[in-house]
């Protein structure tokens, strides 16, 4: 059964649960960009997508009104496009193709300084997921690694500061997910590691230093209503469990 959700994304509902059906090792792939050779990088909450040729051609069947072109990586053209997407709010997304996408995404990060991130998706054994509340949005815990840090121990320690959650059990990674913000100097390119983590039921206490509001567990049937009123590389990641 198709559970409609927000933005025209579908949940296949019985995949859903049957990926949070236990708290063991979940034994699936999933690609870690956007597809197999399609990359997204979100910037002020519009996507910049790189793409092969072949990919574009069924692309631009469902993005109309995005501005497509090919590209071959030229710095100054891909910083026109990155600037569109950050001063023209009418401008819904980018899409850019070539016949090598993995080297113009490579060009595309070369623009950004880039730090990392870690973050999970947590279900506790009640099945019930965690979400936090920060800055007027639903979110999943998350943060930067610390120097040295291994994706996987900071994605832990994030969640464990962030919501007060004990006993984490991380599982399979799910992928990650890309996202620019501008300081008064640069661009960051921040790529968050997503892990799949499972916890018994417990009480949460939000990071109230880190303007975390909210730390609760929800039922999985209001998951769109959580996206709703989340980040586009939330929704994202969530659309990743159903590729």
């Amino acid at each position: 059964a198709q559970v409609k959700g927000f933005s025209g994304l579908n949940f296949i509902a019985f995949i859903f649960n049957k990926f949070f059906a236990t708290s063991v090792e979940i034994p699936i792939v999933i690609n870690t960009s956007f597809g197999a050779t399609m990359y997204k990088i979100y910037i002020n909450e519009r996507p910049l997508i790189c793409c092969s040729s072949k990919e574009f051609k069924d692309l631009k069947k469902s993005h109309l009104d995005f501005v497509t072109n090919y590209s071959d990586g030229n710095p100054k053209f891909l910083i026109n496009y990155i600037d569109l997407l950050e001063k023209n709010k009418r401008t819904p997304g980018v899409i850019l193709y070539n016949e090598d996408p993995k080297a113009l995404f490579k060009k595309l990060k070369s623009l950004f300084s880039t730090i990392h991130a870690a973050g999970g998706l947590v279900k506790n054994d009640k099945g019930k997921l965690l979400w936090i509340f920060r800055r007027g949005k639903w979110d999943l815990p998350k943060g930067k690694l610390d120097p040295g840090e291994k994706k996987k121990q900071a994605a832990l320690r994030e969640v464990e500061e962030e919501t007060g959650v004990v006993g984490l059990v991380l599982h399979n990674k799910i992928g990650k997910t890309y996202h620019v913000y501008r300081t008064s100097k640069k661009r960051i390119l921040k790529v968050t590691h997503w892990y799949w983590m499972s916890a018994k039921d417990q009480p949460l206490i939000p990071q109230a230093e880190e303007d975390i509001e909210q730390a609760i567990w929800a039922e999985q049937k209001q998951t769109n209503t959580y996206l709703k009123n989340s980040y586009a590389n939330i929704r994202l990641l969530f659309k990743m469990l159903t590729d």
